[in-house]
């Protein structure tokens, strides 16, 4: 939070999180600037774990899946953030 002044961005400035995973940092720019908007970018299998429930693969070579899933980042630690359109995922 320190190093640089978050809070003299204008109303809905726009943050490009460059490989941002499934957007932790955002996260906590985003709980203490609610001014600002969002989009996190990173590969998608990367930020499939942001925004969506995934089955875990037994074997890489089998479809067959788990019934053990990841939880949904952004829904859990802020869950109107992806609907209000405050912050995008990108892949």
């Amino acid at each position: 939070m320190t190093g640089y002044a978050w809070e003299t961005l204008p109303e809905g400035s726009l943050v490009v999180d460059v490989g941002g995973g499934v957007g932790s940092q955002s996260l906590t720019l985003a709980t203490h600037h609610a001014h600002l908007r969002f989009v996190v970018q990173d590969l998608e299998s990367v930020v499939d774990d942001a925004v969506g429930v995934c089955g875990l693969p037994i074997l890489p070579e089998y479809s067959t899946c788990l019934t053990i899933f990841r939880p949904q980042f952004w829904k859990t630690n802020m869950p109107d953030a992806l609907e209000s359109g405050r912050v995008k995922i990108q892949g």
